[in-house]
């Protein structure tokens, strides 16, 4: 699979709605952000582990237990 053509069919068949945009940005670019979900269904299209997708570059902010994410737990 080389466009994003190709790639939506997949993403929709595995659940994952995306905008055009948002496929290229995550095909061509980097995205800022990245659900599990979406992860675990490119991995499965693509027959492939996170670690193959993934780069870890570091943390933009560290998190303790003192200073808990303000990021909301759905």
């Amino acid at each position: 699979m080389f466009t994003v053509a190709e790639l939506m069919p997949h993403l929709i068949e595995g659940g994952i709605t995306l905008s055009s945009s948002q496929a290229y940005r995550l095909i061509f670019g980097t995205p800022e952000r990245l659900s599990l979900c979406a992860l675990a269904t490119l991995c499965g299209i693509l027959d492939c582990a996170p670690t193959e997708l993934l780069r870890f570059s570091g943390c933009r902010r560290v998190v303790t237990v003192d200073d808990p994410c303000d990021m909301p737990v759905r």
